[in-house]
This record gives C-alpha cells, structure tokens and sequence, in this order.
C-alpha cells in the first residue's frame, strides 16, 4: 500500500535550512486552482463537488491562493461562490480544441500556478492537460473513484481503448494522481507503471459537531452494521450475511445486523437472508443522506468485506461518530485503523474470520470494553481526516 505522503523536514545546515524554508513556504503560499466538470453524471458530480468545495477552503486556511474553474456546467454550482474564487468556461464546440477564454486563462497562469483536475473520463482533460504540458505547467490529477466505476474498470472494449489511449496521456505527465481507493492506485500502476500515484483517503461530508443524536432502539441489544451499496458479490455482503449466519449459529450470537442504504433493496439480497435463515435478526433501511447519519449512529460495530474495494466514506462518518469497525485489507484506510487500533482487521477476507470478529465485537460489548474502540476510531477521525489535515497531506504532492 502507498502511504499517505507527508513533508518531513530534517536540516542539517544553514543552506538546507534555508531550502527548507523555500520549500515550506511554498506549500503555504501558491497559487491551487481546482478544475471540475459539468460532464459527469449528476450523482458522483455532487458528491467531487462537495469534497473540492472543502479542499479548496481548507487550502485557504493554509495561506494558498485558490479558485475553482467549471467547464461545461448546466447547473451553475452557485455554492463554490461562498468560500472560494470562482470562474465558469463554456464547453468548446470545436474538435480537439478548448474554447478561447479557455486557453487564455490557462497561458496567463502558465508556470506558476499548480492545477488540479477532478474526475475521470473527460476528454477536455486529455485538451486541457496537453496545453498545460507544452507550457510546463505542473497539474494533479483526482480521478475520485471514477476508475474503479463500471466503466472504470475497462471492461468494454471502448472503455479500455479510451483509458489505454486518452487517459494515459493525461495520468503520466501529470505530477501526482491521487487516489481515494486502494482498487484505484493498483490499477493505475498496473496499466500505467511510470504513473507517479499516492493514496491519499478523503470522505465526503464533515460532521456537524452538534449532531444531535436521536436513540433508535435500546441499546441493551448489540447492532451489527453495514451502510453503502446494495451491490452483493461487488461489496461482499453474501460474505458478510454469511459470516453472521455462522456467528449465529456457532456462536450462539445474540446480535442483530442492520444493513443500511440509499438505494431500494433488491429481492436477491433479501432472499439470500431468508435462505440463511436471518429473516428474525436482519434488518434492511432505505434511508435517505440525511436520515443515513441517524442509522449509523445507532449501530454499534461497522463492517465492511468488500472484494475488490472498500468505499471509505461511511467507515469515516462512522469513526467520526466514534463507531468501531470490522474491515479487510482492501481498504485504503486499514493502515489508519490498525494504527489507532479503531477495530478489527479481518485477517482473510471470508465469512469464518468476519464471525469470529463478530463474536470478539460481542465479548467487548458484554466486557464494556468496546467503548475504547471508539474513543480510538474517533481520535483516528479528527487526527487524519479532517479536512485541514487532508488539504495538507494533499499539498504535499503539489511540489514537484
């Protein structure tokens, strides 16, 4: 796993002090200008816009100057106009061309400032990015887990020939590409090996502070929790409900799991409940983001058995809520979690070691042991993802 990068500053003599000075006040006094588009769908543009709107007010808070630039915007982001600079482009009607106020903007800041593209599968990036190469303009890029998307994952001939081809032009000139999953880094490197990459974990809300919880059931009885996608073999909740059935029947477990979600629940992930004989001890919610944050906090464990990645997001609202969790290795922020000891890292990603996490969740719950997890997964929230710590784990790619 790549680590998450920090700036270590280790002086040894008057020059490298005053190097080093350079350097630092160089991370806090440039020029960040962030590039969103208005060619994603709605849904994942909402969720990169958010996180650019928090990044970039952070980055302020660190002494940079920073503004937002939006192509191609149908519905103008009138939020971004609060808390930071703000400049729309139109999309060019042009083949293999920028617009003109475009390519002007991009000569006037050339050399001397850094830009940084969110998203994946934009051609403009591919003109963008070949502009800011010929005037040796620096830029990283965000694909925020748009390559690892049905289509990112290059399963269609379109799809692979454009990665192969458009996107490759764009990933390694680029200084830094930064990656929110693990899923995400691997597969950059294995297709794009010169590719300079870091895994720096971002979740995309901030927690209220005077969240106010409301109590959801008694707390005598021990919650189990799942909350993201209704997506089975994708996200492993045949493992998960699995491992439960196990932890019930072996185990004589007396928990309940609550499997938590913004979308409808299917029949099939229902049925494979009822054919585990869980129909008494599992509890499905549609919810809505709002209501989302109501449910977590009333779980007591988090789990997350993902195959082929672990979406961070929910695990983060939940250690900010100060909950525990049970995770695999697939997860970017696993590292973090062993480190603060915030949970449980299954060993191998099967249903056998997820009940025997589930058994040790119960034995500290019944011990009042459990707590101390989530004083640790809270302090592991405030500690690495906030968004001042995140903007400046982020300016450290920045520097070429």
């Amino acid at each position: 796993m790549c680590p998450l990068l920090n700036l270590t500053i280790i002086s040894r003599s008057v020059g490298e002090k005053e190097r080093d000075y350079k350097i630092e006040q160089h991370f806090h006094d440039m020029e960040i200008i962030h590039l969103i588009s208005g060619r994603i769908e709605d849904t994942a543009r909402h969720k990169i816009n958010r996180i650019v709107e928090s990044i970039g007010a952070s980055q302020k808070k660190l002494g940079n100057k920073v503004a937002i630039w939006c192509i191609d915007y149908r519905n103008k982001p009138k939020f971004f106009r609060n808390r930071t600079k703000f400049r729309e482009f139109s999309n060019s009607t042009k083949m293999l061309k920028v617009t003109e106020s475009l390519r002007e903007a991009l000569n006037e800041k050339k050399s001397t400032a850094i830009f940084h593209l969110h998203g994946g599968f934009i051609f403009e990036y591919f003109l963008i990015a070949r502009l800011l190469n010929k005037t040796k303009t620096h830029y990283t890029y965000s694909p925020h887990r748009m390559f690892h998307t049905k289509a990112g994952r290059i399963k269609s001939f379109f799809n692979h020939l454009y990665f192969k081809t458009i996107e490759k032009q764009i990933v390694i000139p680029a200084l830094n590409i930064q990656c929110a999953e693990l899923c995400e880094l691997n597969l950059i490197t294995r297709h794009f090996p010169l590719a300079s990459v870091s895994l720096i974990p971002i979740g995309d809300i901030a927690i209220d502070r005077d969240f106010k919880f409301n109590p959801l059931r008694k707390r005598e009885s021990l919650i189990f929790g799942y909350s993201g996608k209704l997506v089975i073999k994708e996200n492993g909740l045949d493992l998960l409900l699995q491992g439960f059935a196990r932890y019930k029947k072996k185990f004589n477990g007396d928990a309940y799991l609550w499997i938590v979600s913004t979308s409808d629940t299917s029949d099939q992930i229902i049925n494979l409940a009822a054919s585990l004989c869980l129909d008494h001890a599992v509890k499905f919610f549609k919810v809505s983001e709002e209501q989302e944050l109501m449910y977590l906090s009333n779980i007591d464990v988090l789990f997350s058995s993902a195959r082929l990645f672990s979406d961070h997001s929910s695990l983060i609202k939940a250690a900010k809520l100060g909950i525990p969790m049970v995770i695999n290795n697939y997860s970017s922020i696993s590292d973090h979690v062993k480190k603060y000891e915030a949970g449980i890292i299954l060993s191998r990603n099967k249903a056998t070691n997820i009940a025997t996490a589930m058994k040790k969740m119960e034995a500290h719950f019944v011990s009042h042991t459990m707590r101390q997890f989530g004083e640790n997964a809270l302090k592991m929230a405030e500690q690495e993802y906030q968004w001042e710590n995140i903007a400046s784990n982020m300016q450290t790619i920045y520097h070429p």
